[in-house]
């Protein structure tokens, strides 16, 4: 069988639920575009997305915005405005 951790990201995603396979869209839709502006070679596309989704962790991710406020809150000294 064909080994693909691009393919086992995706499906892993997949069962996750809509939430995390947005994440994985996006964070493919910027590693995609940091590989045609040549910063990064196409297997770091799999390494980008994967990683991503680890920071995300098992946490309960309802929607996008729930990924923004928590870089937010953890990047923000002050904290953030919801």
């Amino acid at each position: 069988m064909f080994a693909s951790p691009s393919l086992d990201i995706a499906r892993a995603a997949a069962r996750a639920g809509a939430p995390r396979r947005r994440c994985l869209n996006a964070a493919n839709e910027v590693a995609v575009q940091a590989f045609l502006e040549r910063r990064l070679n196409f297997t770091g596309i799999a390494t980008v997305i994967d990683k991503v989704l680890q920071r995300l962790g098992s946490s309960s991710v309802k929607a996008l915005e729930d990924v923004f406020r928590r870089r937010c809150r953890r990047e923000t000294p002050g904290g953030c405005v919801d």
